[in-house]
């Protein structure tokens, strides 16, 4: 089957939106709301024609996809604009086809050369996650009432694109459609009965209920052994680093007295999230440790709490991690690179905490920029002075 895609035309308008009828009617509700949605989006000031596309077989339209431009209020009360994407829409008996995933793909690629952040949708989890999308909850982006919602799916539109962007996703009020409107328009359309309960209702009624409240993240400094979450900072410490690269409970208890040490903990509700140790010297910040729960890798908590950090310093930050040797440091290592993390040529070796073991070979990188060899033996001796300086 050949298909192509092409701008949609005024002349196209009609044929589109009986294309958004018949691929929504009793899709989500009894009847449809999307056929007139399309109508009016075309002349909201948000819309982009740029992106209004159709997909074209033996003439005729078989799919569309139309785009407008929304924002993320971003919880440190910036806007961040954004694309929406939708309605988009296949005729039925031409689904399952690839053509839905080429209108994303094209479209996609498009919003990327013309500069935009992100796009985001409500959707079936289980399509969208196939062709890019991913959840908004990774990006800790909620809907505007403030909950994570399984349906809202966001798909950054280069590196970085949303880091360090957690907040609230509006999209445009044209979304809120008057369904006495909506009913008035189908008027004009060939009448198709309205029917109540099928399967993919209720599978919208099941991925409308999967909202949960957005509890924000809480930070809060460990200074002894006996504050509440220290419990907790110990088992993760213990099970994110070798014996080798671990403070002794008496090395512990020793930084807890430095004025420069400090144990920052993240918490989400009741979930204990990880925690970040560093170093506070006068040009730099130095990251000693830093570890995210096991069960929360990979959601975006890492970038997250990580950019948080680098921005509340107003400093140059430095950390160091393991020799190049394998998928999971190479892995480890795109992960700084991408939270703006340089990597220096100078060789460094870490000095040991515990007896019986030799200094071992670390990368050290910094935020901003590669640090000098002036500003490296600076480094290294408040490593070996201050924070190395055991008594136990």
């Amino acid at each position: 089957m050949n298909i192509y895609l092409r701008l949609e035309r005024p002349e196209d308008y009609r044929e589109s939106e009986e294309v958004m009828k018949e691929a929504f009617w009793n899709h989500y509700t009894p009847g449809c709301d999307e056929h007139y949605l399309l109508h009016i989006m075309r002349d909201s000031p948000n819309f982009v024609p740029e992106l209004d596309y159709v997909a074209i077989s033996e003439g005729k339209i078989v799919g569309i996809v139309v785009f407008l431009k929304s924002f993320i209020l971003a919880d440190d009360g910036s806007k961040k604009e954004v694309l929406s994407m939708g309605p988009i829409a296949v005729l039925p008996q031409y689904q399952r086809m690839g053509i839905g995933r080429k209108l994303i793909t094209h479209t996609c690629d498009l919003a990327t050369q013309m500069g935009y952040r992100a796009i985001l949708l409500c959707g079936e989890p289980n399509y969208y996650s196939k062709v890019g999308f991913v959840a908004a909850e990774q990006f800790g982006i909620r809907t505007a009432e403030n909950k994570f919602f399984e349906a809202l799916h966001v798909y950054p539109l280069y590196s970085n694109a949303l880091n360090g962007i957690s907040g609230r996703y509006y999209e445009d009020t044209i979304y809120d459609i008057n369904p006495d409107k909506s009913v008035e328009f189908d008027r004009s359309f060939p009448q198709k009965e309205r029917i109540t309960g099928t399967p993919t209702q209720k599978r919208f009624a099941e991925v409308f209920a999967m909202q949960k409240n957005y509890k924000p993240i809480q930070k809060h400094f460990i200074d002894s052994c006996t504050h509440p979450s220290y419990k907790d900072f110990q088992e993760l410490y213990d099970t994110s680093f070798p014996i080798f690269e671990q403070r002794t409970h008496e090395q512990q208890m020793e930084a807890f007295q430095n004025k420069a040490y400090k144990l920052l903990a993240f918490t989400e509700g009741n979930v204990f999230l990880g925690f970040i140790s560093y170093w506070q010297f006068d040009t730099y910040c130095y990251i000693e440790h830093f570890a995210i729960n096991a069960r929360l890798r990979g959601k975006g908590y890492g970038s997250k709490l990580l950019d948080c950090f680098v921005r509340s310093m107003n400093k140059i930050v430095l950390l160091e991690i393991d020799p190049i040797t394998d998928n999971i440091s190479e892995a480890r290592l795109r992960f700084y690179q991408r939270c703006r993390f340089h990597e220096n040529p100078h060789p460094h070796k870490h000095p040991v905490y515990r007896n019986g073991y030799c200094p071992h070979p670390l990368i050290v990188l910094t935020t901003q920029r590669e640090i000098s060899p002036k500003e490296y033996r600076q480094f290294d001796a408040d490593l070996r002075n201050i924070v190395m300086n055991f008594k136990h």
